[in-house]
């Protein structure tokens, strides 16, 4: 069942992001939030430009630790065209991150099944 839920997963990303636009922004500002006692994430927060010219600002979902962005810093990012405020950075983890996991514990699932199987009978 995860396997199979790591296989839709993927389709469900990718049917979302196909028609979605690749954007160069700039890091704006980073903001740091605390996520427990003494530990904090770091969230950049990037402008950039669509291809009908509008300027968009967000902020990232991803935070990170250490800091992987600095204020100036020119990253990649994907937006959604009808909506362009429903953007992202173009990372592997932001669009990928359930598809892989569950793929790869379904497989994994899949090969412990098969050894034990093989040790019963």
């Amino acid at each position: 069942l995860l396997l199979l839920g790591g296989v839709l997963a993927w389709f469900r990303a990718y049917q979302k992001y196909s028609t979605w636009k690749p954007a160069s922004g700039t890091v704006t500002k980073v903001i740091s939030r605390s996520i427990g006692p003494s530990n904090f994430h770091f969230y950049p927060v990037i402008e950039f430009q669509t291809q009908t010219g509008k300027v968009i600002s967000f902020e990232s979902g991803l935070g990170f630790y250490p800091a992987k962005h600095r204020q100036g810093q020119t990253v990649s990012v994907w937006y959604e065209e009808r909506n362009p405020n429903n953007a992202m950075l173009d990372l592997i983890a932001a669009k990928w991150t359930v598809p892989l996991a569950l793929g790869i514990f379904g497989a994994f699932a899949i090969i412990i099944g098969g050894i034990i199987l093989s040790l019963i009978l």
